[in-house]
């Protein structure tokens, strides 16, 4: 049995309770397992970004990854780093039982406290100085040749001063991590780095950074994982119904299930984009009609709005459905230079794409009845007319 074969064997052992009574086993991550495993993703010595939807599973595949990595005898040892509620400062961290002594002298230094449960870090320790010390001491005095993976959780980048940030912690370590690979490779390890994140404002900085790391996507399931979980998660609703909604977004999938389905295109959807374009429906409505035309339509006209009249001074239009994760910027990205396959749907463009289809549906509606204020219905009436 190949190496891969024993670990999507140990993968579909992994479960997550997602809600209270309701326990889901790890859904189809064939694709994207393979592709880290054979590092077709990332490269040892340098840092990649792996970005895509809010919600798609990114920190869900590498916990589990690391579930099936354990005891396996497989040369690859992750670390996860989170913090998930303030950015730059770890709360939780994650080592193989292969770093335990590297994370104890870690600790020394920072002086924090640590629960190996449940990863909880007591306190507050700056990620920077964490991941730092962690490659310096693997790369110099680490006795042992291992791969190791390290993973920055979820990454805050969703205003100009986390982009600023980010952008500095990128350009500082990526020097670093180049010689610290270099030394551990000496000894026959490599160390690379993956930072997480769902904050579609990195393009802003993609191409300032540009090759000193590496950009990958990762996307939402495919249509037969959606078959899967809306099964797992007994959904009563159509499937191709769930599809065109969600696009296989596994968060959307949960809070339908949560919420139900009118519930959830009310609240989450039709009062997102509410709330974003309120401004612009009061002071030029006629124009955020035609907007939302074309682009729902083609996502990747997107750019062009910056030109139109009054509305799009600053890219602020751009930025604000940007910032409430209605589009992301996918780059031009084709299924060869991807952690994912991305399905051939009209939410995806060839540059920009919805986060998940039903925002451009409800653009649909609300340019054709000429509103914000629509209802859940309409856009599943646009979805059956399309």
């Amino acid at each position: 049995m190949s190496v891969i074969d024993i670990l999507l064997k140990r993968l579909k052992e992994y479960s997550i309770e997602v809600l209270p009574d309701i326990t889901i086993k790890f859904v189809d991550r064939d694709y994207e397992v393979e592709n880290v495993i054979k590092k077709r993703i990332f490269t040892p010595g340098w840092i990649t970004v792996l970005y895509g939807p809010k919600g798609c599973g990114k920190s869900t595949l590498f916990n589990a990854l690391r579930y099936a990595i354990k005891d396996s005898g497989i040369n690859l040892d992750l670390v996860i780093v989170s913090s998930e509620r303030e950015a730059w400062k770890a709360e939780k961290i994650y080592v193989s039982k292969n770093l335990k002594g590297v994370l104890e002298y870690i600790k020394s230094l920072l002086k924090f406290s640590y629960d190996p449960i449940k990863g909880d870090i007591i306190g507050f320790v700056d990620i920077t100085k964490l991941i730092g010390l962690l490659i310096g001491h693997i790369a110099h005095s680490f006795k042992e040749t291992r791969n190791v993976l390290v993973i920055l959780d979820e990454v805050k980048a969703d205003s100009d001063t986390r982009l600023a940030e980010f952008r500095g912690w990128i350009e500082s370590l990526a020097n670093d991590l180049l010689v610290d690979n270099t030394e551990y490779r000496r000894r026959g390890g490599s160390i690379a780095v993956i930072a997480l994140t769902s904050d579609a404002l990195i393009a802003k900085i993609r191409y300032v950074i540009g090759s000193k790391v590496e950009w990958n996507l990762m996307w939402n399931l495919p249509r037969s994982a959606l078959d899967n979980l809306a099964g797992q998660l007994k959904l009563k609703e159509d499937r191709e119904l769930l599809w065109k909604l969600t696009g296989g977004n596994p968060r959307a999938l949960i809070n339908i299930k949560r919420s139900g389905l009118r519930e959830w295109i009310m609240n989450e959807v039709i009062e997102t984009i509410r709330l974003t374009f309120d401004v612009e429906a009061r002071s030029d409505p006629e124009n955020l009609w035609r907007v939302f035309s074309m682009i729902s339509e083609n996502p990747d006209e997107l750019p062009e709005l910056s030109s139109v009249k009054g509305l799009y001074e600053n890219d602020r239009w751009r930025d604000k459905a940007f910032t409430n994760n209605i589009f992301i910027y996918i780059g031009g990205l084709s299924n060869d230079s991807t952690i994912s396959k991305l399905p051939k749907e009209p939410w995806i463009g060839k540059y920009y794409a919805f986060q998940i289809p039903a925002y451009m549906y409800a653009m649909k509606a609300m340019a054709k009845k000429k509103t914000l204020k629509i209802t859940s219905y309409d856009i599943i009436n646009e979805i059956e007319i399309t």
